[in-house]
């Protein structure tokens, strides 16, 4: 506490000199007095050095005042050695000896409540100041009062209290009132001319002084219109957005949504507030929403395809975009429904355009095909009749030739199907041991020790299964054992399909993934590449040559789910 004006006696010089001055006069006349005959009527005086002396320096000045009770009793004894005089100089010293113990005690007890308001006072969080009520001058501050005001103490003690709030003069009746107010906001003038807020509360610490205590609330405020910004920009956002939006509560009930949504439905802002979105979508997808809700509870944000039913009930293909949000501080979802009704119209229309185109590609296969089969019958016949070495020789090339567009022609039978339906969830261990039925050789051990996990792709992906055993089987020299694990890697799903066999060689790991690239197993892995980059899934060979191959297919977050809670590794082992 650095305190403005100091107080009379704040100086300990002055009381010493007060204790000294009245403790010599004393002795002086009870010596004279004494001398005089006179043993009683000077002694209350002694009350005077006593007080002040154990008053302002506590233990010190107890000590002094035994040791002046002393000199007084000396005296006495010295000047009447009577019994009876002196026995009545014992009785008030010990009255002296009381007083003494009762002022130090008080004075003790007062200085501990001084040090601790001092503490209170210097270490508090908020600025206080004390101020004469008839001029306004600042008698006290602490230092979170120079902090806050910028000015240094001795500048502070010059100044009054209208003196540092802006607009100050007009503050003048409200600081001299006896009128208390507290939590009133006010605007401080800071020394360098900017504006701080403040929170103050206004008391009396006695008569005539007033009591100041401030807390900056400055960056509180701008956080306070930061935010009203942000709702207000959120509001105009969400008013004037050209998609429906809806806010939800956990349970599906409507609490607010903007006026596009309004259009969107056909029911009115308050129509919808009173209802659920179980009453708007159809009955066939309402049945979805329990499912949904613990998707998006799981992963925070979900995508899915929807149908909402109108007012007037017709039935609006929507997509949804849900998102987890705290609204007004509670847990609540983020719905943007867009109608997809024209993409829905495109697709349909698209799909037929594609039926039509793969009829054509079927009807034009099976044609080549079947003149395809005539040649190769033809060429055999050939072989067989033919003589000359050499022409046997030309008809072999062009058996094998017309082999490749077999292959060939098949291969646009299995990739003209890629794409065309939409991409669902699959279960990968279902899967796996469906494919694994169809893998001739029963002799190799395949183990699938994955946990109930679902992968968004294609619906051709069971192909890709089945390629990655057939081509192990097939390529993989003497191979008695195909695997399949998986492990999280950077927030990724990583599947891999392993063997023991010879593996792939280090300069064709990324060529067997090339059209170019096949040996007498068509395009499986190209076909396989092609299948699960269509959501966005990845596939690498990272084997070591010799040991066996290992294909990983990389699965992006949003792509994956577990249905279930996960097996512990090795809980979902099952071998074949």
């Amino acid at each position: 506490m650095t305190p403005c004006e100091k107080p009379q006696f704040e100086s300990s010089r002055i009381p010493l000199l007060a204790v000294a001055l009245t403790s010599l006069v004393i002795l002086v006349v009870t010596i004279i007095a004494l001398q005089s005959g006179i043993t009683i009527i000077f002694q209350n005086a002694y009350y005077i050095p006593i007080i002040l002396s154990c008053y302002y320096f506590q233990r010190k000045g107890l000590y002094f005042s035994i040791g002046l009770i002393f000199v007084y009793i000396f005296l006495l004894a010295w000047t009447f050695p009577f019994p009876d005089v002196i026995f009545q100089g014992v009785i008030r010293v010990l009255f002296f000896l009381f007083i003494a113990l009762l002022v130090t005690y008080l004075s003790e007890v007062i200085q501990k409540e001084k040090s601790r308001y001092k503490g209170i006072f210097s270490t508090s969080e908020s600025a206080i100041m004390l101020y004469r009520k008839d001029t306004l001058g600042i008698i006290e501050a602490n230092p979170r009062c120079y902090e806050i005001a910028g000015y240094p103490a001795e500048e502070l003690c010059t100044l009054t209290i209208n003196d540092i709030f802006y607009n100050g003069e007009h503050m003048k009746d409200f600081f001299k009132g006896n009128e208390h107010f507290t939590h009133r906001e006010a605007a401080l003038l800071h020394k360098d001319g900017t504006k701080r807020i403040v929170l103050f509360s206004t008391g009396s610490a006695e008569p005539g002084i007033g009591t100041v205590t401030m807390q900056d609330i400055s960056d509180r405020k701008r956080a306070e219109e930061a935010i009203k910004a942000s709702e207000e920009k959120f509001r105009m956002l969400f008013e004037h957005s050209g998609d429906p939006i809806m806010i939800l509560g956990m349970d599906g009930a409507i609490i607010d949504v903007n006026s596009t949504a309004e259009t969107h439905l056909g029911y009115s802002r308050e129509e919808l507030a009173r209802m659920n979105v179980r009453d708007i979508d159809t009955a066939e997808q309402a049945t979805l929403i329990g499912r949904r809700m613990e998707d998006l509870r799981r992963s925070g944000s979900i995508l899915f395809e929807t149908a909402h039913r109108t007012k007037s009930g017709d039935v609006v293909p929507t997509e949804v975009h849900a998102t987890l949000i705290h609204y007004n501080g509670n847990p609540a979802i983020l719905s943007i429904p867009r109608d997809i009704s024209e993409r829905k119209r495109a697709e349909i229309a698209l799909q037929q355009a594609n039926r039509k185109l793969n009829l054509l590609n079927s009807i034009t296969r099976h044609d080549i095909l079947n003149s395809l089969t005539a040649l190769m019958g033809y060429l055999d016949i050939s072989k067989e009749e033919a003589e000359d070495p050499r022409m046997k020789e030309y008809i072999e090339i062009e058996m094998r030739a017309a082999e490749s567009i077999k292959r060939q022609i098949d291969f646009t039978r299995d990739y003209q199907d890629v794409g065309v339906k939409s991409p669902a969830w699959f279960s990968v261990p279902a899967i796996i041991r469906q494919m694994r039925t169809r893998i001739q050789d029963t002799g190799i051990q395949i183990e699938v020790d994955l946990p109930d996990v679902e992968i968004f792709a294609d619906p051709l992906v069971e192909k890709v299964f089945y390629n990655l055993m057939e081509n192990a089987v097939r390529h993989g020299g003497k191979i008695t054992r195909i695997w399949f694990t998986s492990e999280d890697r950077d927030g990724n799903l990583v599947i891999s399909c392993c063997d023991d066999g010879a593996g792939v060689p280090v300069d064709k790991k990324k060529a067997i993934f090339n059209r170019e690239y096949f040996q007498h197993s068509g395009f499986g892995l190209f076909l396989s590449r092609e299948i699960l980059g269509i959501t966005d899934i990845r596939i690498q060979e990272t084997g070591i040559p010799g040991e066996g191959a290992r294909f990983e297919l990389v699965i992006p977050p949003g792509a994956f789910r577990y249905p279930s809670k996960p097996k512990t590794p090795g809980a979902g082992n099952d071998d074949t």
